[in-house]
């Protein structure tokens, strides 16, 4: 046995059972928050296009609106932000 494996054995017997790395880490959340600016119609909800204005709900860009995934999404009425 050499120092690393003799040190590495020591500090797992200090903590136990729980090993010389294992930190409690708070678990992740599954489900990420809607972003403000998708929700509120400040951009695509597809592309992330800005729009000048925000439109109150969701929508997408005219590029995007013949997307399948676009299905059910009001299409944009304010124009989009040019060079934004």
């Amino acid at each position: 046995m050499n120092e690393l494996d003799d040190f590495l054995l020591n500090q797992q017997s200090d903590e136990g059972d729980s090993g010389a790395f294992e930190e409690d880490l708070e678990p992740e959340e599954t489900e990420e928050e809607p972003d403000e600016e998708v929700t509120n119609g400040k951009v695509c909800s597809l592309c992330g296009t800005e729009f000048t204005e925000e439109h109150g709900h969701p929508v997408v860009c005219k590029d995007c609106s013949g997307n399948e995934a676009a299905q059910g999404i009001k299409t944009a009425t304010f124009p989009e932000v040019i060079g934004g």
